[in-house]
């Protein structure tokens, strides 16, 4: 054994004999956390940082560091609070001017005097990285120097301090607030001679906003993202549906904007195969760099995903495209797949774009997210070589289908080859499927796998909701995995387990263990079309009701062994909570609790279509009332609603009557078909008429009579060709006829006497604020909620 070792080693087991813990580089290796670059062992002894409760150590930094309240001086903070929670020492800050009371160990955070003098520098370190390294009297943690006009890209030294904490403390931050902390208690913190260095895989990892509806302060959330190494050291910003305001163009040039198939020009959309909507917004770009005009990206008081000095962001609103123009109708592959069919339209509009950028702008990048109908590259196209893409997953997280799998394989690699051999980024979906189902299901390992892939192709991810306690500890391994793909993930849940729970470790690991495995390991039999998950796949395949009955009971042993007032309970419950949604939702599918069913009337012949619900087929069809979207406390309605519905062999009419009392204050502004007619005060119906609850025809009425319609194959392509609305005013209410041949759904033609449907109803309400009603609910947040459907069946 080398000198330099003997000498620390020594000591360290002299002072183990009086119960010191101490940590050296062997153990600091923990695989429960980052794998870090160890290197050469620097000379000196163990660093008795706090004795008995005491410090012995001063944490030093900069003097600049020391007034400001940058990334240096929240390191400071954090590793004073820390420490002092830990072992209950209070470590004292300076500044590198401040005298050094003699005998006292130092903690060196971010360049300094001292830094220098010892030598230690961020030299060698990857952008965000930092490095450990002891030296005779205390410990240095350096961060890599900023990175040019990339705001909050010195986050270094703060990684670098929440190793520390992680690896010598044990300290771990599984989900906002006390109980998703675990701070083990010492009196003592030594650490033996160390160096190390580490830096993240992947240049932005970001959420993208809602990952957080546990109740926690945003100020808890924001807490935990950093914790969880969010950060940013690319000039590229995720950000979407950028310029907001480009309708100031609509005046002076309509041809600029979606052509609908009423023949009407949409304010809200731009047309992206017109060449003039290209170079519209580069008189835009011009304006705001030559003038500081920023007008077209005007949004609630501020800018939104506003041009900068590095990057022009491209994304167009949240919604296909479904231009009817000449320009688009020859760009439109309807024969492609559902995410690819107006993928060209939108590529071109880019690329001519990213042209003129290059040309007045050359050291400027054009940032696209492609997304909804536009999200796979054209077949055979290649974007300017100043075009950098963020690719929308669309199928959400089931990376673990292996179709899914390929296909993001494909459309990943697809697109390094359409941008010149770019990176890519990526923005995820924790929030798909959970919208569809409350299974807390857990998929660590399906992301270690992807990411592990593609390495080498992916730059950064954004994580668009989805989050805690339903996503605990997947998120978790989400953001270690983004910094390494070779997170050691299996280490980690069993240590987060064994952390957590106390005595009701086992039960919870089993719980842990089965919505892991269920999850990863069960391939569904129907192929998906869609990021909806059906509740066939999830309550008769994934989760069925055995196993169902299985997590019950795990979760009663795991109440019953951690007490009834103590943390391990407090977290088992917030795990439970999930849990329990789940039991209920699995209940409702296999017992038809809660979910009413609407029985459909036939009748001689179909009512006449006045909106006035006087026919007396109406007197004879069964009337439901809808409750409450999302509230559970006070599900009824106080403006109440109303559906009925009748059938004759050519087709069925849904009638609905909408209490209102300020029937003048109405919202019915649109008037085109397929307009935003959702925007309104509106029904809206979805319908499964194949009864496997996959697919989906979708259907939105206005009081105006007006008609939104998409289907879940052909989206906003498929239209009802016979559809017949009619809407009547009131006094105090306004009613509505909607009749829907069966002709126009090709899986729902045979309908008989016995037939079943399955579909629900939903009431936009805007009069003094939105309010929204459904038929039946679960309360999430989507209408679009397979396990919510209730079922149509057609009568006598």
């Amino acid at each position: 054994m080398p000198n330099k070792y003997k000498k620390w080693l020594l000591a360290a087991l002299i002072m183990g004999m009086f119960g010191v813990p101490v940590i050296n580089a062997e153990n600091a290796a923990n695989p429960c956390l980052n794998p870090v670059k160890f290197q050469e062992v620097p000379e000196g002894k163990p660093l008795e940082l706090v004795r008995d409760g005491v410090g012995q150590a001063l944490i030093v930094v900069a003097k600049e560091n020391l007034k400001n309240n940058g990334m240096i001086n929240k390191a400071a903070k954090e590793l004073n609070s820390h420490i002092k929670l830990a072992t209950g020492a209070d470590l004292p800050i300076l500044g590198d001017d401040s005298p050094i009371p003699e005998g006292k160990l130092l903690i060196l955070l971010g360049d300094s005097q001292l830094s220098k003098q010892k030598g230690i520098t961020a030299e060698g370190l990857a952008p965000e990285g930092f490095r450990v390294k002891t030296f005779e009297n205390g410990i240095a943690i350096i961060g890599s120097p900023a990175v040019s006009a990339v705001s909050g890209s010195d986050k270094g030294v703060l990684f670098g301090v929440y190793d520390l904490l992680e690896r010598y403390l044990g300290i771990r931050w599984y989900y906002p607030g006390p109980d998703g902390t675990v701070i083990p208690q010492t009196k003592n913190l030594l650490i033996s001679p160390t160096q190390y260095t580490d830096s993240p895989v992947q240049s932005l990892r970001t959420s993208l906003g809602g990952w957080d509806p546990s109740g926690s302060s945003p100020q808890a959330a924001n807490e935990l993202s950093l914790r969880y190494r969010s950060g940013r050291s690319t000039p590229i910003n995720i950000n979407c549906h950028t310029p907001t305001k480009f309708n100031i163009h609509f005046k002076e040039h309509p041809e600029c904007f979606e052509l609908n198939l009423s023949g009407k020009r949409e304010a809200g959309m731009p047309c992206y195969g017109n060449p003039k909507t290209a170079d519209l917004f580069v008189e835009d770009l011009e304006n705001f760099y030559s003038k500081g005009v920023k007008t077209p990206w005007e949004h609630g008081g501020g800018l939104w995903g506003p041009p900068n000095d590095k990057v022009i962001s491209i994304s167009p609103p949240d919604k296909g495209i479904a231009c009817n123009c000449e320009y688009c109708k020859k760009l439109f592959d309807a024969d492609a797949s559902r995410i690819g069919r107006a993928s060209k339209i939108v590529a071109e509009y880019v690329a001519r774009v990213a042209r003129e950028v290059k040309k007045r702008w050359p050291e400027k990048l054009v940032y696209y997210l492609p997304y909804a109908n536009y999200t796979l590259p054209p077949e055979g196209f290649v974007l300017p070589d100043n075009v950098v893409v963020c690719i929308c997953l669309m199928y959400g997280v089931n990376h673990k289908e292996a179709l899914v799998a390929k296909d993001y394989d494909k459309t990943i690699m697809d697109w390094r080859k359409a941008t010149g051999g770019r990176k890519v980024f990526l923005w995820e979906y924790p929030c798909w499927p959970t919208e569809d189902t409350y299974l807390p299901f857990q998929y660590p390992h399906a992301m270690q796998k992807f990411l592990q892939r593609h390495r080498d192709d992916i730059d950064g991810t954004g994580l668009c909701g989805g989050g805690f306690p339903a996503q605990t500890p997947t998120l978790y391994c989400w953001y270690r995995l983004m910094w390494n793909p070779d997170f050691n993930v299996d280490a980690a849940l069993k240590e987060y387990i064994d952390l957590m729970y106390g005595l009701a470790k086992e039960p919870m690991r089993d719980i842990l263990t089965m919505l892991t495995d269920r999850w990863e390991n069960i391939q569904w039999k129907t192929p998906l079309s869609s990021w909806h998950v059906s509740p066939t796949q999830i309550h008769e395949e994934t989760m069925p009701l055995k196993e169902t009955l299985q997590l019950k009971e795990l979760l009663k042993k795991a109440r019953d062994l951690a007490g009834s007032d103590t943390v391990e309970r407090r977290r088992v419950d917030f795990f439970g909570s999930a849990i329990e949604q789940f039991i209920k939702e699995s209940n409702d599918y296999h017992d038809g609790t809660g979910l009413a069913e609407l029985k459909i009337l036939k009748v001689g012949d179909d009512p006449v279509l006045d909106g006035k619900l006087d026919d007396n087929c109406w007197k004879d069809a069964e009337k439901h009332s809808f409750k409450m979207g999302y509230d559970q406390k006070n599900p009824v309605p106080p403006q109440g609603t109303t559906v009925q519905a009748v059938w004759t062999d050519k087709g069925v009419t849904f009638g609905f009557q909408m209490a209102e009392p300020e029937m003048d204050k109405l919202k019915a502004n649109c008037t085109a078909r397929d307009s935003d007619v959702y925007g309104d005060d509106c029904i809206e119906i979805f319908l499964d008429v194949a009864g496997n609850r996959s697919s989906y025809y979708q259907v939105v009425v206005n009081s105006l009579g007006t008609v939104f319609d998409r289907s879940s194959d052909k989206e906003a392509e498929w239209n009802s060709k016979g559809i017949k609305t009619a809407a009547f005013k009131g006094k105090d209410y306004w009613s509505l006829e909607v009749y829907l041949p069966f002709s126009d759904f090709a899986d729902g033609q045979s309908v008989k006497i016995g037939s079943l449907w399955y579909g629900n109803f939903m009431r936009s309400r805007y009069v003094g604020g939105w309010q929204l009603q459904r038929w039946n609910t679960l309360y999430k947040q989507s209408n679009l909620d397979f396990s919510s459907f209730g079922k149509l069946k057609f009568v006598e």
